[in-house]
């Protein structure tokens, strides 16, 4: 070089000095760097200087680099190689666990970060920084996850005033780019988060920039994708957004775009939750556990949901909620839940259908359902009483009137829902109002109560001193 030798003259891969010398292994490169630096302070050396900034900006040539094809300066050879290097992706340098790390750097990243500070010093193009859409879909998430936060380094590593402002703002808009260019399968980052139910992630994206209104190939946007979650998930991650939403991170317009749109299933996120709620299976434990001891919750976390969402910025809430084709008390029970919570019912054919067939049996098991509960919880506790007190003879005829007891409710609650139904078909509209229901049967409590006083009744002749002789 001080016999003024071109560094930008290409070899046979179209590679000039500086695409070379990022190749080099650790201070090598930097060693290198600052030799070309000190040259270009030299006085009179101004032809060097040009000749410096064209090496710095020209790319590789296409046919020489058969990763590349679209050919690469020497920040973005530096730059990709140090990314897709497998020994430097997070699970190598920080070991098995760096996977779960959020910051899986080396002293080794610093000599990268100081080679490219020095390719800006000697006229690199910031916009270099920033991969191709190509190049990113190609990149795992792992190694995208690394490259943003070898961004993040590289912005706090710059001390020259000239350059920090510049390069800070530059790298921050690339940031924004990355996250939000899908992969090769047309998957976000904030999507995976939201999938593998990474909350830090999720957060960490979102005051990054994250589009919460971005489509993946289904459709989907980030809250399609929340809505999928289980439990009180769901709740936790749309708090995040709404949080962030009053700090001024998250813009009220893309949340209401997200709020507002459809999937490929012609879906709202809101409608996506009801149908997870309405479609998924319960136990058969559950069941009985939800009879035993019944939770008003159950349908809650679903139902905020759909409020917190009709609540910011959905339009013809009623279409949000209304899911044709469901005829199922969940579904009943959400929407009632959602319309004490915002006032928004469903279209009003969905509402009163849903209403006019499991209203009645609502306020029926209210008048039932807990008098027969209170008679079988005596039936047992008396089973057992007897059956401590040794007369066992009184503990299995109770025993017996439980069985039948459990046996014969339920086909007489069907049968009378049958009956009342075939009646009020059968009669005129002007005969009574939509909504009049049939005050509930008094039968099945009565004969409940008459036989639990034939076994108290039972028990006191087995317990007489002529029984006891006997």
């Amino acid at each position: 070089m001080e016999k003024r030798a071109d560094v930008s003259i290409k070899d046979a891969n179209g590679n000039n000095a500086l695409h070379l010398i990022t190749k080099l292994r650790k201070k090598q490169k930097l060693e290198f760097l600052n030799a070309i630096l000190n040259i270009s302070k030299w006085k009179g050396k101004e032809l060097l200087k040009e000749q410096f900034i064209k090496a710095v900006n020209d790319k590789n040539d296409k046919s020489g680099d058969s990763k590349n094809s679209s050919g690469q300066t020497p920040i973005q050879k530096l730059l990709f190689n140090k990314i897709t290097k497998g020994e430097h992706s997070s699970e190598s340098v920080s070991g098995k666990i760096g996977k779960f790390l959020k910051r899986p750097f080396t002293e080794y990243d610093d000599h990268t970060i100081e080679a490219a500070i020095k390719l800006f010093e000697l006229g690199a193009n910031i916009n270099d920084l920033q991969l191709s859409k190509e190049e990113l879909q190609n990149l795992d998430r792992e190694h995208e996850r690394y490259y943003l936060k070898f961004l993040e380094k590289l912005a706090e590593s710059i001390k020259k005033p000239e350059l920090k402002q510049e390069i800070k703002t530059q790298i921050k808009e690339i940031i924004v780019h990355t996250i939000n260019t899908p992969d090769s399968n047309g998957n976000y980052l904030l999507h995976s988060a939201i999938n593998n139910y990474d909350k830090e992630l999720f957060k960490e994206l979102l005051q990054k920039g994250a589009n919460v209104s971005l489509k993946d190939a289904n459709g989907d946007n980030a809250l399609h994708r929340i809505a999928l979650l289980k439990k009180k998930h769901k709740i936790t991650y749309l708090k995040s957004i709404l949080d962030l939403k009053e700090e001024g991170t998250v813009p009220s317009k893309t949340l209401c775009e997200a709020v507002n749109a459809k999937n490929n299933d012609n879906r709202y996120p809101a409608q996506v939750a009801l149908v997870r709620q309405i479609e998924k299976i319960p136990s058969k434990l559950k069941d009985f556990s939800k009879w035993v001891r019944p939770r008003p919750t159950k349908h809650y976390y679903t139902a905020e949901f759909c409020a917190m969402l009709l609540q910011n910025g959905a339009e013809n809430k009623s279409d949000h909620i209304t899911i044709e084709k469901y005829d199922n008390k969940k579904y009943y029970h959400t929407k009632e839940r959602i319309q004490e919570l915002t006032g928004v019912s469903p279209n009003r054919e969905v509402d009163e259908a849903l209403n006019q067939r499991f209203s009645k049996n609502k306020k029926r098991g209210n008048n039932i359902d807990l008098p027969v509960r209170w008679i079988l919880g005596g039936l047992i506790f008396a089973t057992v009483f007897s059956a401590l007190a040794g007369n066992m003879i009184v503990a299995a005829a109770l025993s017996v009137t439980i069985a039948v007891c459990a046996m014969c409710y339920p086909a007489y609650l069907k049968l009378e829902n049958f009956l009342n139904d075939r009646n009020s078909e059968t009669q005129k509209p002007s005969d009574q109002s939509k909504h009049t229901e049939s005050p509930p049967s008094p039968k099945v409590d009565n004969v409940l109560i008459q036989v639990l006083k034939d076994c108290q009744e039972f028990n006191k002749q087995i317990n007489t001193p002529s029984s006891q002789e006997r």
